[in-house]
């Protein structure tokens, strides 16, 4: 956890200490919204690491990956609006 113990984790990312060490024993399953906390803890420069790579999944992306990530997602939701608002209007 690059050199951070739970505890100071837990300061940062507003996770508390016993929810980490649950998560990392498996007794418990994160939440959406505190893992991207936690990610964003250990890579801040980089917009946060992977969750692929935070469950073991993936090596961690590069800035430029995190960058074309969020624009990715940023589009994608762009995206869904229109079709939502492209549906409504047709109702």
């Amino acid at each position: 956890m690059n050199g951070m113990s739970y505890s100071d984790l837990s300061e940062l990312s507003g996770v508390s200490a016993g929810t980490l060490t649950s998560w990392s024993k498996g007794r418990s399953v994160p939440d959406l919204c505190l893992l991207f906390a936690v990610c964003h803890v250990l890579n801040p420069r980089g917009g946060g690491a992977s969750i692929d790579y935070l469950i073991g999944l993936d090596e961690p992306m590069s800035s430029e990956q995190s960058q074309q990530a969020v624009s990715d997602t940023q589009q994608a939701l762009s995206d869904t609006q229109q079709a939502l608002s492209d549906t409504q209007s047709t109702e």
